[in-house]
């Protein structure tokens, strides 16, 4: 009988992860090892991360995206469909950052783990509950391989955070990549909308680099460029809300464009490595030989279909405005991690 039970229940979990191709809710812990089970305790586990500079610090390295459509709309990494839950197709991604890393020299694998509508909890307690495609699914069992570098995180409005310590919120979302690799690194990436919306956690932020976690703040530095009187130094344009807002639809006029998507591999990029953010390049935007779907006209044809009121074209050919973006980027990454 013992033995009878024993087989329904494994045959449980495969029905159950059949979806992400994995027989059993394993990761790798290392690179070729078997996982151990280990128990969740109270407190929060925090790395205590060794950060590399330069170019050494990316090179063949592995890097995982976090997030939901703030992480993937401006082709900082690519869309995928919230239906592809499985790790293979989501391995290797070479969007923004992936190519900006190229243009540098640098070999990096990139896998991008962002779906639409989700929060930290839809990927890390439980089934999904982000009412999208991928409902019901176990995101955490589907990453099957953990050993990363670097993760990027992104939050969408956490609700639940309200009555926690940021770090201890997202505990969950850290502790399966410390378990696989100690020396791992973290990091935030900020989207606009958290300032447009108000987000609350936004306060809390200096719980984050207390805990060695890089932040690479570009919705801020947007949101004081549109909201808050900060100059563009040397700008040759007038930026408005659609300099980096895409106005795609009458229902889609808040997502960012891919001017924004370039500050946020720029700004992630530079946060690990401490290089400065003048004078990295951005003409890979445009090379639709890199990836058929890079083109600035391409993109504001296709992403401001519903009014084609934007000037990111024009900002993308200003060498003058291109580096004001990056001086103010140096900037907001200094205020948040002491470098560039």
């Amino acid at each position: 009988m013992k033995k009878i039970i024993a087989i329904m229940l494994v045959l449980c979990m495969v029905v159950g992860l059949a979806a992400c191709g994995s027989s059993a809710p394993a990761a790798t812990t290392a690179q070729g090892a078997e996982p151990v089970p280990t128990e969740t305790t109270a407190e929060p586990t925090v790395a205590t991360p060794v950060w590399e500079t330069g170019k050494e610090a990316l090179q063949g390295k592995k890097i995982i995206f976090i997030g939901n459509s703030y992480t993937f709309c401006g082709q900082n990494v690519m869309t995928i469909q919230n239906t592809e839950v499985g790790q293979e197709k989501r391995t290797g991604d070479q969007g923004f950052f992936y190519q900006l890393c190229k243009a540098n020299g640098i070999d990096v694998e990139v896998t991008n783990w962002s779906f639409g509508s989700h929060s930290i909890k839809d990927f890390f307690d439980g089934r999904c509950n982000a009412g999208r495609e991928c409902q019901g699914e176990y995101h955490e069992y589907c990453l099957k391989d953990r050993y990363f570098d670097y993760v990027v995180l992104q939050c969408n409005g956490e609700s639940d955070m309200r009555n926690q310590g940021f770090l201890e919120y997202i505990k969950e979302a850290m502790d399966p990549f410390i378990e696989a690799n100690p020396n791992v690194k973290f990091l935030m990436h900020v989207p606009h909308m958290a300032y447009e919306k108000n987000f609350h956690w936004t306060s809390k932020l200096q719980e984050l680099t207390d805990a060695d976690f890089r932040i690479a703040n570009w919705g801020e530095l947007i949101y004081d460029v549109l909201e808050n009187g900060v100059e563009v130094p040397g700008a040759t344009q007038e930026y408005t809300f659609h300099s980096f807002v895409i106005n795609w639809s009458e229902t889609d006029g808040f997502h960012q464009n891919i001017l924004a998507g370039y500050l946020t591999s720029l700004m992630v990029y530079c946060a690990i490595t401490g290089e400065s953010a003048v004078g990295q390049p951005w003409e890979f935007t445009n090379d639709a030989s890199l990836n058929p779907s890079f083109g600035w006209e391409k993109m504001k044809a296709h992403h401001y279909s519903y009014n084609g009121d934007t000037n990111f074209v024009e900002i993308f050919k200003s060498e003058a405005d291109m580096h004001g973006l990056q001086q103010l980027a140096d900037q907001y990454l200094a205020k948040y991690n002491g470098v560039n």
